[in-house]
């Protein structure tokens, strides 16, 4: 089940590139890693409008899945995966 979470982006970085093969052809790409107000983080491989929403200061609605990394953290909580799977740029409202 997917999940949202209204909030502004803070910082969007490179988190990975590489090259997939798809029906024998080579397919390069780029894993971003996304920081919103919160300091959550979640990964995409389409930047564009989180892009555009942070230099705007927009909020934005972020529908992600969350899967347990396999990791934990120092403090001894599971460390999850958060990958965007849809994004929706908050309506201005007229004054």
């Amino acid at each position: 089940m997917n999940k949202t979470n209204n909030t502004y982006v803070k910082e969007i970085s490179v988190l990975k590139n590489g090259v997939r093969t798809k029906d024998g052809e080579d397919i390069p790409g780029t894993l971003w890693l996304v920081t919103d107000a919160d300091n959550d983080r979640y990964t995409t491989f389409d930047p564009m409008l989180l892009g555009k929403a942070m230099e705007n200061g927009t909020e934005v609605t972020i529908e992600f899945t969350e899967a347990d990394s396999g990791t934990v953290s120092k403090s001894g909580k599971p460390l999850m995966n958060r990958s965007i799977v849809g994004v929706k740029v908050a309506q201005s409202v007229p004054a």
